[in-house]
């Protein structure tokens, strides 16, 4: 098994993960242009800070917590993803799966889409993971077993202008915009490649099926489509969050919208 470490020069939290501190730390372009990583690409547990809310710990240095019930919540008790998602990360993986070969899915959460990924058998599969409790997650399943898996242990932003072009590409990560991976898209996306992401419209009172922003930012190089389907159940408030508080999903929401993106015969 090949295992790189990439060194991250943005800002540094106290959390080091030993299983990595003494492997080599070249810096990610050198890593990303080299043809040496077949296999594993690993970070040095340095990672860049989230905004904070209020006084909020930064996601990144927050412990996260596998529930029994099927949920994974911040140390706040905040739900990051739960059990309900399964049928969404199922419709997904299809979509992103439909053309077969490479696929890279960017934030692990519960390992559901990663797990559908690997239904359709891909050619490769990569994952991209930043969080050290999902890492370490990551690890315990398996994941660095498979040998047509590549996973790489960095934010999304130190590596996507390094990355290969995909048959099929899905991100979903926590409290993050995507505008800066949309801008990016056709440099890693193959001409006939199928890009989606987690969708929450809300109550959808645009009528876009997604976030007016977004929209805008795609509909210039992207047939824009969406399959809609319904979620059998949603959980209530009080499973998402320990005062109730409306962070997550509405569970009036019942209706998903599943982009199905492909690039406009220009940008191919």
């Amino acid at each position: 098994m090949n295992m790189i470490t990439i060194k991250n020069t943005q800002t540094k939290t106290n959390r080091v993960n030993p299983v990595f501190t003494d492997l080599l730390k070249p810096d990610v372009e050198t890593v990303f242009k080299n043809d040496l990583y077949q296999n594993k690409v690993y970070l040095k547990d340095e990672y860049v800070k989230t905004k904070d809310k209020d006084d909020e710990t930064p996601y990144f240095e927050q412990k996260l917590t596998y529930t029994k019930d099927g949920r994974l919540m911040d140390e706040r008790g905040y739900a990051v993803m739960m059990e309900w998602e399964d049928e969404i990360m199922k419709r997904q993986a299809e979509i992103i799966c439909r053309n077969g070969g490479d696929i890279l899915n960017v934030g692990f959460g519960m390992g559901m889409i990663d797990t559908y990924i690997e239904s359709h058998r891909p050619r490769t599969h990569w994952i991209i993971e930043p969080h050290p409790d999902v890492q370490k997650k990551i690890i315990e399943d398996g994941w660095l077993k498979k040998p047509h898996v590549k996973v790489i242990f960095a934010t999304w932003q130190d590596v996507y202008k390094h990355l290969p072009k995909f048959d099929g590409i899905y991100i979903d990560t926590w409290d993050e915009v995507f505008y800066e991976f949309h801008e990016n898209i056709e440099n890693i996306l193959k001409p006939d490649g199928i890009y989606s992401y987690f969708n929450n419209p809300r109550d959808d009172e645009h009528g876009l099926h997604t976030d007016p922003a977004e929209y805008q930012m795609l509909e210039h190089k992207m047939n824009m489509d969406f399959e809609a389907f319904e979620i059998d159940w949603v959980s209530d408030w009080d499973t998402q969050s320990p005062d109730g508080d409306e962070r997550y999903w509405d569970p009036t929401w019942t209706t998903y919208y599943a982009p199905v993106f492909t690039l406009k015969q220009e940008y191919r």
